[in-house]
């Protein structure tokens, strides 16, 4: 079975090698406790829960991946985090369903608190238990890998691989 795509194009910016990425709720409307964020691939503001959603722990695997397009990161996930990204598109769809596109909660990828990328709504369920990011394809094939290199790395830590 193929892994699930999303449609995001991924700019990194510079950090720490062994950053703790994690991924956290965000809402295009204001709520208590929450930070306003930009993200790179969606220039609009969304508003970020402290508490991540999927953490380290739900990250067993990351590694940089050749496209027709130029490179992506396909991060592997748990089982657990695999349940939990699906709850949240199962509850998109429902909340599309009934107040449409500005109901939906997105999933924004943080490095140290350097928002990196946003999930925007997703509201379909993992095939597999794998994420991919595709890298800007604007960028120099060498320049993109370096990058899916360098975001891999901040995705790695204590039991996780990068086969």
């Amino acid at each position: 079975m193929k892994p699930f795509r999303v449609s995001v194009t991924l700019l990194l910016f510079a950090s720490s090698a062994m950053a703790d990425v994690t991924f956290h709720l965000a809402h295009r409307d204001d709520r208590p406790g929450t930070s306003a964020l930009v993200f790179p691939n969606d220039r609009r503001v969304f508003h970020v829960e402290a508490a991540p959603y999927l953490e380290r722990g739900h990250i067993i695997s990351a590694k940089v991946v050749p496209t027709d397009y130029g490179y992506a990161v396909e991060v592997g996930l748990s089982a657990e985090g695999e349940m939990r990204f699906n709850k949240l598109a199962r509850e998109n769809g429902r909340a599309y369903d009934e107040r449409g596109v500005s109901a939906l909660v997105s999933l924004g990828a943080i490095d140290a608190g350097i928002p990196l990328t946003l999930i925007v709504g997703p509201t379909e369920a993992l095939p597999g238990r794998a994420l991919w990011w595709h890298m800007d394809p604007s960028l120099p094939t060498d320049q993109a890998r370096t990058q899916a290199e360098k975001y891999v790395r901040s995705l790695l830590g204590p039991g996780t691989n990068s086969n």
